[in-house]
């Protein structure tokens, strides 16, 4: 699930309240980084849950936890805080919420919509010019120098 591949972020975000609000921006992008993209069985908390493309399973301690990770402890915020981010894109309509006793399952609202293949070729698709390739890793951190995050 996680880890894998890639997802686009429309550029309205730009208008977005989200946008606004670093915290709950990456709160937004963790929980796309953690969402299917494809009809999946997933173990959570000892059970197996099958999700949807565009769906995700975590409870508000996971959530946190992978919120926090690389954050020092004066950054980090509570776990309270977070599911309270994800109550508010609940009310703003980009998720919906499904609570269990143990999990919940959080559906990213038009997943399919907006990380669906263009029917047309665009510029992000393209490769790029050989004097656009000169550099484009210049300065890049190596994610082998980080420690595995805890998903």
């Amino acid at each position: 699930m996680a880890g894998v591949g890639w997802f686009a972020i429309h550029r309205k975000i730009l208008k977005s309240e989200v946008y606004l609000h670093p915290g709950k921006l990456k709160l937004w992008i963790t929980l796309l980084s953690m969402t299917s993209y494809k009809k999946s069985s997933f173990p959570f908390n000892g059970i197996m849950v099958n999700l949807h493309s565009g769906q995700l399973v975590t409870g508000r301690n996971k959530l946190a936890e992978i919120y926090n990770w690389g954050s020092p402890p004066k950054d980090q915020v509570t776990p309270k805080t977070i599911w309270s981010w994800v109550k508010r894109f609940e009310d703003m309509g980009m998720v919906s919420v499904k609570s269990k006793t143990r999990y919940s399952i959080i559906t990213i609202t038009n997943w399919e919509e907006y990380q669906s293949k263009p029917k047309e070729k665009s510029d992000w698709q393209r490769e790029p010019e050989d004097e656009e390739r000169q550099g484009e890793n210049e300065g890049a951190g190596n994610w082998n120098d980080f420690d595995e995050p805890p998903f």
